[in-house]
């Protein structure tokens, strides 16, 4: 999926090799279009208009069950010159920014809730912050004056205020993996696009192997060709998870820090 600044949107489909030689038009409503960012299903994405032209606002799109997407509403906030746009892999949560800083809206079941007050102070130059979500969607990475990464934290309610890195890493392009790579391209001209940076960052609270020495002790070799049936419990009245293998119960994990699914919000 892509857009074409004061043109259109667009997407190509995978064919199992590549993206093929052809495009199919998604939307052909001309505007200063500057960002757009996709769930990890491919089933939703937002876009950031304005960023260079008249003043607007986002955008969402969900795809139609079979060849194209179609318009699913636009977020309620105050036209202005948005640059950034990015949304969480799961569609619950999306952020857009502007030149004073970078609002977010949580999804309520049937659209994007805007509240002025969810706002990430952030004055910058080159139109607005560039943004992406971690794949949980607890650390919103941005751009900054000379290309410098900073983020925010979710604290389970709202973000926090914006935290400088002091790295040179990207003011164009973010790409976030599952293994926490967040990736920055550096805009160096009109037709020019710097190097591909790469940083790995580790959330606080992360769930690494050394979390399940339980299931390591009961199950040494997962990977061996046997089926399992593995479910995973959240508690958030007793900020509790629970690990089930089979039936059996091999882990507890109880921690104030572990931030918890917020509920209602489930797309």
């Amino acid at each position: 999926i892509w857009t074409v600044r004061a043109g259109g949107i667009y997407m190509a489909l995978w064919n199992g090799v590549n993206y093929g030689t052809t495009y199919t038009t998604v939307s052909i409503t001309a505007k200063a279009y500057n960002s757009i960012d996709i769930t990890d299903d491919g089933n939703r994405f937002i876009v950031a208009p304005g960023a260079f032209g008249t003043a607007d606002v986002p955008y969402w799109y969900n795809w139609n069950g079979s060849n194209n997407y179609v318009l699913g509403g636009s977020i309620a906030a105050t036209a202005s010159n948005y640059a950034g746009a990015a949304i969480t892999a799961d569609g619950n949560r999306v952020a857009f920014s502007n030149l004073s800083g970078t609002y977010y809206s949580f999804w309520n079941g049937s659209t994007y809730v805007y509240n002025a007050s969810n706002f990430i102070t952030f004055a910058t130059t080159n139109a607005g912050p560039i943004l992406k979500f971690s794949k949980d969607g607890n650390i919103l990475f941005f751009s900054g004056a000379s290309s410098v990464l900073w983020y925010s934290l979710f604290n389970g309610s709202v973000y926090g205020a914006a935290i400088n890195t002091s790295i040179v890493f990207g003011d164009w392009l973010f790409y976030i993996d599952y293994n926490n790579n967040l990736y920055g391209s550096l805009y160096t001209g009109v037709a020019a696009i710097g190097n591909l940076n790469k940083t790995t960052f580790t959330p606080q609270y992360s769930y690494f192997k050394s979390n399940f020495p339980a299931i390591q002790s009961g199950f040494p070799n997962l990977n061996d060709n046997v089926w399992r049936h593995f479910a995973w419990t959240i508690d958030p009245v007793n900020i509790t998870y629970k690990h089930y293998i089979n039936g059996t119960l091999l882990v507890t994990d109880v921690s104030t820090g572990y931030v918890f699914p917020q509920i209602g919000f489930n797309r």
